[in-house]
């Protein structure tokens, strides 16, 4: 079969692939438990989805090799692997597939048992490897022009190709850090009946949303509604509505039991990859290519990948995510996002601004679901709304249908009377009043009652709403006995306040812990675990398959915070008794012995582990434990029991060090604990300055004045250092009298990201981190000096702030002062990257510029302020600096088009006007290349003493540059000796110069897209530079003879452009004298 003819074949083999994945997907999704062949199953099918994918982008490529074309028959010929694929797909696809929604029994049935949809999986896996092994064999020649009109062959194979790209998309999605919410989906799924939950499709808003290409919906609704309910409903509708309406849909649920998914940054996060790992567009070269910021580019996605490859940690700046996701979604049909539950997201003050920023700056269907808090009102006040107090009939009829459900399907209800059932439907239909959650609280008392008359009485006295129906189980515990009490205030207080899921394990160990004994009182537990869920009653749910217990809904967490109830206080208590129950717990005697076996699953790699697998037989808690300190940073309200815990805690770190491997974080990975990876000997106030509380520090100082005396831990300096870049608020408490703050403080620079050796002043320490308050803290101390370089560390904070910058440049801080050839201006456009936002940057440049600043100095590259924005694509700077009249050195008229992103720009004349200014008294000499090397190239610069003999003045400077006929695509490199010598060559030209006692290293970088690399070398730089142009200016007016600099350039083969840099660049050497300065 003629590949180029065969599209079709492919094509439904994709289709009934995709058929087969949706209708797995409703199947893993419709039955509880579902075992893991199944899912399996799923994977491996999405998996041959993208190979077959990949292949349809390449097979009508007009340039195929007969040799690719060969392979692409094989692949689709009568007995071929795609042909016995279809074949089993088919067989795969139940018989039946008219209805949307397969019924119960077609659930059950399909698609088999886990023993052979464990067989299919490896048939799969098979024709996979096999349609993989034959796009491999070929090798597809592919012909690449270059500039010098060169035909290159670059060999190369397309599995090869498919798979370094699948691995580099994997690793850079992976890096970003996104929380699935497919888990939490199949449980709303699975509590939704059927038939319930379909009346929102055919609500005029919805509608509108739902027809439109760009439309932004929000449902909001009392606390036990059921938006999560209609969430669902709406993310199975889109999944559901086949090739007829395609669209890429991602949809995030904010839950207040798992605390990943609680932060705005990991909601923008999460969507963003969603819709990156649906993208059919190949966007890895995309970002590849060296961008301008204009539409349908991707600055943000370019930047970010460029931070991961960097090592640096995943995106949380909100800014940048909106940005992110609007890149994302350009990238994909017809984009549609789902958000469940906005005001369980902890910092939805800050998500809904960019939520509502979103809908007007991308082609995109948003629908969110949420309560009507101040905050969500205020941001989407002018936006379409949908209110479920308004729906009120339709609740009820889906009300209606869940309690019918229940008093079909629940064994104790089941036996009911007729005539009691249907009481129990008019009753609780009559007082509902909309609320899902209070009519499941009811049923759950209900089935507890004994006798029918108990029941009746039940309903004759139904609690009005949520509360007062958490107020009634609450008593209810209380009534049953001492142990359901004790169990249920312990559990309750641990789900209320916990960071991540627990399960029903950890919970009975922490039943265990008395406060204040070092070991565990194993009295204290359960007999049957199961006994923690029966005590807490409708409070909490227990999934089997995880053993993961938590509130049964986010209205318990509010009731327990809200209400007085003998659990705690507040939630500053709440926080302190679970914190002091941890400390308790890590200080126990067994510890030691598991640190001692370095067995324990919570002390390993935490990229090989599960997000909640972590936990084993002996000891579950421990995984949790060590993730106590959170806790610390929350108790707002003075408390001596948690400082009696401190001290406890601190006394047994300095007496036990073996308790390090659970205290201290693990430095190969990222996960903090009680203390930072390094750390030994610490001082009491190293855990409270790392997350505690100002008040805390306080009273430690109190009771122990000499802890200021003394460093923090060996390497970290004294407590006022380490506030600085840890807790700033603490500053004023740990201002002891007498205290010198221009001192020079000695730490080792790596644990707080300081990027010079040496001591430093506090200034600068708080000035490189970036911490405005640590910055104000010291500027309003009047014996605080600023050191000369005190610009240059604000630059290179991550991120900069603008604000201190202004206020270091009204104490006296000079923009002009130099530090190895840069301003501090030069410094920030140099190294700018993202995460800094274009405004942000915008402003620091403009704090730097106002009310003075040279802008015609250059740096080490020989480049102007004005030259780097152009080079860095920074329109907005370079239309600011224009504005401000800044100028370009002579480099600019190296090449024409230099910048030719911006040829059309209406300020590019003003570019022009400045580089011919920049057009001063200099010689100009090309080099030429004298000797070449497999891996270096020597270029001579023949300087005759007639270019520059009647000009009586000194060489000033010299400035190397080298040029690209092509804009460079990534990052490149090539270093470099230059060496001065006066004789002319004894031997032929191909002979290198033997006299390297006037030498100096240097490199030339390229950024993407960059053309020209220059090092300029003047008098303010070493000695070697320095006797380089003594002697070039002494030999000059001494001697008749030509002169020479040699230049001889090395490959760098760490960089994977170093070929195309070494071989297409040409130097160019420019001399000017002048005045020494």
């Amino acid at each position: 079969m003629d590949p180029i003819t065969s599209g079709l074949t492919v094509i439904q083999v994709v289709q009934t692939i995709a058929t087969a994945s949706a209708l797995l997907l409703g199947y893993v999704t419709s039955v509880q438990d579902a075992d893991s062949s199944h899912q399996s199953l799923l994977h491996e099918l999405r998996s041959i989805g993208g190979v077959l994918t990949t292949f349809m982008g390449i097979k009508d490529n007009a340039s195929l090799p007969p040799a690719l074309h060969d392979a692409f028959s094989r692949l689709m010929a009568n007995n071929g692997p795609l042909a016995k694929l279809q074949a089993e797909m088919e067989n795969l696809l139940p018989t039946d597939q008219g209805s949307r929604k397969m019924g119960m029994r077609d659930k059950l049935k399909w698609p088999f048992k886990e023993k052979k949809a464990a067989v299919i999986v490896d048939k799969l896996k098979g024709y996979c490897g096999e349609i993989t092994n034959i796009l491999a064999i070929d090798t597809w020649m592919t012909l690449r022009e270059v500039k010098d009109g060169v035909q290159g062959l670059k060999e190369d194979s397309v599995a090869q190709k498919v798979r370094k790209k699948t691995e580099e998309r994997r690793k850079f999605l992976q890096w970003m850090n996104p929380v699935s919410c497919d888990d939490k989906h199949a449980t709303s799924h699975g509590q939704r009946n059927p038939g319930t939950g379909r009346w929102i499709f055919h609500a005029n808003e919805y509608k509108t949303w739902n027809t439109s290409d760009c439309a932004f919906l929000w449902l909001n609704g009392q606390a036990g509604h059921g938006k999560t309910i209609l969430a669902s409903s709406v993310i199975d509708e889109i999944q559901g509505s086949g090739d007829a309406e395609p669209q890429t849909l991602a949809f995030f649920y904010c839950n207040f039991r798992d605390d990943r998914t609680t932060s705005a940054a990991a909601v923008l996060r999460s969507l963003a990859v969603q819709f990156l790992q649906q993208s059919k567009v190949d966007w890895i070269t995309k970002i590849r290519e060296p961008g301008l910021q204009e539409e349908g580019d991707v600055v943000a996605l370019r930047n970010l990948w460029q931070q991961q490859r960097d090592a640096k940690s995943y995106p949380t700046d909100l800014e940048l995510l909106r940005k992110l996701l609007v890149e994302a979604s350009m990238l994909v049909h017809q984009p549609v996002l789902v958000i469940d539950a906005l005001d369980e997201c902890k910092d939805y003050p800050d998500l809904v601004g960019h939520l509502a920023n979103l809908v007007e700056h991308a082609q995109l269907r948003l629908f969110v679901t949420g309560r009507s808090e101040p905050d969500i009102q205020d941001a989407f006040n002018d936006l379409p709304t949908m209110s479920l107090k308004d729906s009120a009939e339709q609740m009820k009829e889906d009300i209606l249908v869940h309690i019918t459900e229940q008093l079909k399907t629940q064994k104790k209800l089941s036996r009911l009377s007729d005539a009691l059932k249907k009481t129990i439907l008019e009753k609780l239909l009559e007082k509902a009043e909309g609320m899902f959650r209070w009519v499941q609280c009811q049923l759950d008392a209900i089935m507890m009652c004994k006798r029918p008359d108990s029941i009746r009485k039940a309903l004759d006295d139904l609690p009005a709403g949520l509360y007062e129906t958490y107020d009634r189980i609450i008593h209810s515990i209380e009534e049953r006995g001492q142990d359901d009490g004790l169990i249920a205030q312990r559990c309750l207080l641990l789900l209320a306040g916990a960071f991540t899921p627990l399960t029903l394990d950890q919970l009975n160990e922490a039943m265990m812990i008395e406060v204040g004994l070092p070991s565990l009182n194993e009295d204290l537990g359960v007999t049957d675990t199961m006994d923690i869920v029966a005590a807490c009653g409708s409070l909490v749910t227990y999934k089997k398959r995880t053993g993961i217990v938590a509130l049964s809904h986010y209205s318990v967490k509010e009731y327990l915070i809200s209400r007085p109830n003998n659990i705690f206080k507040s939630i500053s208590d709440m926080h302190a008794r679970i914190c002091e129950l941890l400390i308790t717990y890590v200080l126990c005697d067994f510890v030691d012995e598991i640190c001692a076996k370095n067995k324990h699953p919570a002390l390993r790699d935490f990229s090989l582990r599960r997000h909640h697998v972590d936990v084993n037989i002996d000891h579950p808690f421990l995984s949790y434990a060590i993730r106590g300190w959170r806790h610390l940073g929350l108790i707002s309200d003075e408390d001596p029991y948690i400082m009696v815990a401190l001290s406890r805690l601190h006394s047994e770190i300095c007496r036990h060090t073996k308790k390090h491997r659970v205290l201290v974080e693990d430095p190969s990975v990222y996960r903090p604990r009680w203390l930072s990876a390094g750390v030994t000997s610490p001082s009491l106030l190293f855990i409270l300055l790392e997350h505690g509380k100002p008040w805390m520090v306080e009273s430690a100082i109190k009771q122990h004045p000499h802890l200021l005396d003394m460093d923090i831990a060996p390497g970290w300096g004294s407590p006022f250092i380490f506030a600085i870049t840890r807790n700033p608020d603490c500053l004023s408490i740990l201002l002891k009298p007498g205290i010198d703050l221009n001192e020079l403080s000695s730490f080792m620079p790596e644990l707080y990201h300081y990027y010079d050796d040496g001591p430093a002043a506090p200034i600068s320490l708080a000035a490189t981190t970036g911490c405005e308050v640590a910055v104000d803290f010291l500027l309003s101390q009047a014996e605080v000096d600023l050191p000369n370089d005190i610009l240059h560390k604000a630059v290179m904070a991550c991120p900069p702030s603008h604000e201190s910058i202004r206020k270091f440049r009204q104490r006296g801080a000079d923009a002009n002062f130099i530090v190895n050839g840069s301003t501090p201006l030069h410094c920030c456009l140099s190294f700018y990257e993202l995460p800094y936002d274009d405004i942000e940057l915008f402003f620091v440049v403009k704090a730097l510029v106002e009310p003075f600043c040279n802008l015609s100095l250059q740096d080490r590259t020989a480049r102007t302020a004005l030259h780097i924005a152009l080079d860095e694509y920074l329109e907005d700077i370079v239309t600011y600096l224009l504005e401000k009249n800044a100028g370009l050195s002579a480099t600019a008229t190296l090449l024409p088009n230099m910048w030719s992103w911006a040829a059309n720009k209406t300020w590019f004349p003003k570019v022009q006007a400045a580089a011919l200014a920049a057009d001063q008294h200099y010689t100009r000499i090309k080099g030429k290349v004298i000797h070449t090397t497999a891996e270096s190239k020597t270029v001579e610069f023949s300087v005759a003493v007639t270019a520059v003999h009647d000009d009586s003045e000194p060489i000033c400077a010299v400035i190397v540059s080298a040029t690209r006929n092509g804009k460079m695509l990534g990052y490149g490199r090539t270093s470099a000796d230059l060496s001065y010598c006066n004789q002319s060559l004894e031997k032929d030209t191909q002979d290198s110069p033997k006299d390297h006692s006037l030498g100096f290293k240097c490199s030339f970088d390229w950024k993407s897209g960059q053309r020209v690399s220059s090092r300029l070398l003047d008098y303010h730089q070493n000695d070697n530079v320095t006797r380089i142009l003594q002697r070039f200016t002494e030999d000059h007016d001494s001697t008749g003879a030509s002169h020479r600099l040699f230049l001889q350039v090395f490959k760098n083969k760490v960089d994977l452009n170093f070929d195309i840099v070494f071989d297409d660049v040409g130097f160019i050497l420019d001399i000017y004298k002048g005045p020494l300065s």
